[in-house]
């Protein structure tokens, strides 16, 4: 599962998060660029669109807030238990 940082601005939003809290890790991850170093050389720059930089303290709430979300969602939709009969 692919969550673009729209859809993860929305839901900090919807879990009534701070709009300064939403605005700040929306700026950390606004505009992103990267590149890749191998053996000295340099790759040229590209935006990074969705995931979160390595080494971020917030990465693993970022991430596990979705996950958390989703489970809380459709945690109702299952059946818990066993049944005899009919």
């Amino acid at each position: 599962m692919q969550l673009q940082s729209s859809e993860l601005r929305l839901l900090l939003s919807s879990l009534d998060l701070p709009p300064k809290l939403v605005d700040l890790f929306k700026a950390l991850y606004a505009d992103t660029l990267s590149f890749i170093r191998a053996d000295g050389c340099h790759s040229d720059w590209f935006i990074i669109g969705s995931g979160v930089q390595q080494g971020c303290m917030v990465a693993p709430y970022l991430f596990l807030t979705p996950v958390d979300w989703l489970l809380n969602f459709t945690d109702h939709l299952a059946f818990l238990g066993t049944t005899i009969g009919t």
